[in-house]
């Protein structure tokens, strides 16, 4: 849909324009009036009409004046001339000032109509090719971003799409460090105005920014909608298009020091001194010495001592690149794991129950902050698993009897095989449990089953004697005696009852 403004100093004529046009069936959603220039533009400065229809004669200012207010201000607005002289002075007056079209009165509303809809055609291919233009320009910036044109074609280019030589065109310059290019346009309508283009060079998001913008309060402005999520690099001066690649470079040169430094940040790019790909050390110099401090300092349960260590190594890794880091890091929670938990059933199982997927947060880091997180937070369940067993020697002796019993209540559970399991003889096993837990094991497993059994009583569908096998109780008669001795009504009637 379209809007129009009508001026006419003339209410009968202005109120005759307005009644008779049918707007909906040409498109038009909303008719603004003004009954002479001055009004007329203070109209088109707050609602920017599509179309302007303007008597030529009118006190205060002349239609002719008023459209060269409006193409000198900057509007795309169409003029359609309204005028009772079919003179070709003033015609010739009316294109000067880039006018769609006139109509001579007196008019017939059908006549009007149909140079109306002609108009909102040509606004529809001009708008057309303005978006064409407009993603060409885009390509052509980030080509030379990229460094994919030369300077010649470059220049060629921007006098076609910018009517000005590339030193002359300039626009901001950013990048965002771990973040995706979806976050970036998935965050456009919530009015990333300042936004231009952006495109991925490898894993750092380039962004250009409006030229008219102060980028340094865009650069924070992007970061809040992003909601923190990303570090940023950038320029705080305009930098022309014969400039692009030079800045492009520096902003990929800085995401080793952004990557291992600046988490969360806001960087200036012009001051900053680029980081060298090239760093110093070498992989793999870690010697089996520290490695083993380390090792031990977790299997006794020293965190502070474990920690240390820990930073040791991988204080070494930095000396790397970002991929070779991840790579490096990656390897080392391998070599942690192979060393400290494969083949102990009982660590494995405690790992399992605290998992934060450590594995992901180390291959998908987008900062070494949180790579290094990952590997503590991991080391961490680790010695807490040493240090409970340090503080007591059967305490996961009788977290793996209870998950034994867990897992086995609805069948036979045989302290014989859970001795076996545990290396340790029944008697002590049977008095140990006793010890800790307050019951026997046989008292353990009998109130388990029967808490099985009152979620089991909830579903109606189930019949008594289902759910008595289903608990470890083969008998019906015997599952009813256990289930009344400890909760003081039968199965039936306890079902009842919720």
């Amino acid at each position: 849909m379209y809007s129009i403004l009508l001026v006419e100093d003339e209410k009968i004529e202005l109120d005759t324009l307005k009644g008779y046009i049918n707007w909906d069936e040409i498109f038009i959603d909303k008719v603004y009036t003004a009954r002479n220039g001055r009004s007329a533009i203070e109209c088109i400065a707050q609602n920017e009409p599509d179309i302007m229809i303007t008597d030529i004669q009118m006190p205060i200012m002349t239609g002719i004046e008023l459209a060269k207010r409006v193409r000198e201000e900057g509007y795309k607005t169409k003029i359609i001339f309204l005028t009772g002289y079919d003179d070709f002075n003033y015609v010739k007056e009316a294109f000067k000032v880039q006018a769609a079209d006139y109509i001579l009165k007196p008019f017939m509303t059908e006549e009007v109509e149909k140079l109306i809809l002609r108009i909102e055609k040509q606004i529809e291919s001009e708008k057309t090719a303005e978006v064409s233009l407009s993603v060409a320009a885009k390509h052509m910036i980030e080509q030379l971003c990229r460094g994919d044109i030369n300077e010649e074609e470059g220049n060629r280019l921007s006098l076609r799409y910018f009517e000005r030589p590339l030193g002359e065109v300039a626009y901001g310059l950013m990048a965002l460090y771990g973040v995706e290019e979806e976050e970036l346009l998935q965050r456009k309508g919530e009015g990333l105005a300042e936004v231009y283009h952006s495109f991925l060079i490898g894993d750092v998001l380039v962004v250009v920014l409006q030229s008219h913008l102060y980028f340094w309060d865009g650069a924070r402005r992007i970061q809040n909608i992003l909601k923190g999520s990303c570090s940023i690099a950038c320029f705080k001066e305009k930098i022309s298009l014969s400039r692009l690649k030079e800045g492009t470079e520096q902003l990929i040169k800085l995401k080793e020091k952004i990557f291992f430094e600046a988490k969360g940040e806001i960087v200036d790019a012009g001051r900053e001194q680029a980081v060298q790909a090239e760093r110093e050390g070498v992989k793999g110099t870690i010697s089996p010495a520290k490695k083993e401090n380390l090792y031990k300092a977790v299997r006794n349960g020293e965190q502070g001592r474990a920690e240390e260590e820990l930073r040791a190594v991988l204080n070494s890794f930095t000396a790397l690149t970002k991929e070779e880091c991840i790579q490096e890091a990656f390897g080392f929670y391998y070599e942690l794991k192979s060393n400290l938990a494969e083949g102990d059933s009982q660590l494995t199982s405690w790992i399992a129950e605290r998992e934060e997927g450590w594995e992901q947060k180390i291959l998908k880091g987008r900062y070494w902050e949180d790579i290094v997180k990952a590997l503590f937070s991991y080391c961490s369940s680790i010695i807490s698993f040493f240090k409970k067993q340090h503080e007591n020697p059967n305490y996961h002796v009788i977290a793996r009897i209870r998950d034994y019993l867990e897992y086995n209540y609805s069948g036979v559970c045989s302290v014989e095989e859970m001795a076996e399991e545990v290396h340790l003889s029944p008697n002590y096993l049977r008095s140990l449990f006793k010890e800790r837990m307050g019951q026997t094991i046989l008292e353990y497993v009998t109130e388990y089953r029967l808490l099985k059994a009152c979620e089991l009583l909830k579903d109606k569908t189930l019949r008594v004697k289902e759910i008595g096998r289903l608990v470890g109780y083969d008998n019906e008669s015997y599952f009813g005696t256990v289930f009344a001795k400890k909760y003081g009504v039968t199965p039936n009637e306890y079902r009842k009852m919720v």
